[in-house]
């Protein structure tokens, strides 16, 4: 008896959800066709769609128990191939576990990133601060050389205690920022654009 279009229609249906499934449970063709008590060459017409003969019910139920689907999957009545609402509903629950994980990565991904960048603009500036405490206490050390006098000079010791304390800070900061490995230990302030 010759098919009609609507059920070679079906057979493909049927015939592609079957093959779905079976790979679904990593099963072979072989393996598969000797569950369902077909041969290969049956099981490969059937799932290529070029089953000429209605595909027996038997046979769908028997892959639908097989494969762990529902019959109404593999006449593609529903996308849906679980058949118990425990494992349907705890597969969605872990969907939506997935999409606020996904959601919550990139908050963090872009909190981590405007870190960075502030890091850098951090790192960058105590750079620069240090080159210039550094020219600064050169300058003086050089300025006191040049004019031996400059100790006797109106204000000279807040300038050279004010220095000092500069100088201390910009020892400190360049610790931390070791500690930290913002910079190397051997980071010498005239390298600021490294």
């Amino acid at each position: 008896m010759k098919l009609s279009k609507d059920e070679i229609a079906l057979n493909k249906i049927v015939g592609l959800r079957l093959r779905e499934s079976r790979e679904l449970c990593d099963y072979t063709q072989i393996e598969a066709a000797k569950m369902l008590g077909v041969t290969k060459v049956v099981l490969n017409k059937i799932e290529s769609g070029c089953y000429q003969k209605a595909i027996p019910l038997k046979l769908i139920q028997l892959a639908a128990q097989s494969y762990d689907v529902t019959t109404d999957f593999l006449f593609s009545e529903s996308d849906d191939f679980e058949r118990a609402n425990e494992v349907k509903a705890k597969r969605r629950f872990g969907v939506q576990m997935h999409s606020i994980h996904q959601k919550q990565l990139s908050k963090l991904a872009v909190k981590s990133a405007t870190q960075d960048r502030k890091q850098k603009v951090l790192v960058k500036s105590m750079k620069s601060a240090l080159y210039g405490i550094t020219e600064l206490d050169e300058t003086l050390i050089t300025f006191k050389k040049m004019n031996p006098s400059s100790d006797d000079m109106p204000c000279s010791s807040k300038l050279n205690h004010r220095i000092n304390k500069l100088s201390k800070a910009a020892v400190q900061a360049r610790l931390e920022l070791v500690k930290s490995q913002a910079i190397p230990l051997n980071f010498l302030p005239n390298e600021i654009n490294q």
